[in-house]
């Protein structure tokens, strides 16, 4: 993979997105010819020195939310669809209970 960096214009505050080097001279470039015609392109050069995987957090943490949340809702939903046990003894315990 291509180390990533972006160019800052020396003369206002532009900056180009992270590309590789040669992407981002041409993008400089560019804009120094709309933008600063009489100058030559000039600047700084930052590179990127994050790890490829620096959205790994928040991609863990938003799937893992989902998770539980699909887990809760497995459960409300079980929960909710078990039907009540009836004893038999109940209804006749107190029918006998009211007769006497």
């Amino acid at each position: 993979m291509a180390r990533q960096c972006r160019r800052l214009c020396g003369q206002c505050r532009y900056r180009t997105p992270w590309l590789s080097e040669s992407a981002a001279a041409d993008r400089q470039w560019q804009h120094y010819v709309r933008r600063h015609p009489e100058m030559t392109p000039g600047g700084r050069m930052e590179y990127r020195t994050s790890r490829s995987y620096e959205g790994f957090g928040c991609l863990a943490l938003v799937s893992l939310l989902l998770l539980l949340l699909l887990l809760a809702a497995s459960c409300h939903h079980r929960t909710a669809s078990v039907p009540v046990p009836r004893t038999a003894g109940t209804h006749s315990t107190r029918t006998a209970s009211t007769n006497r």
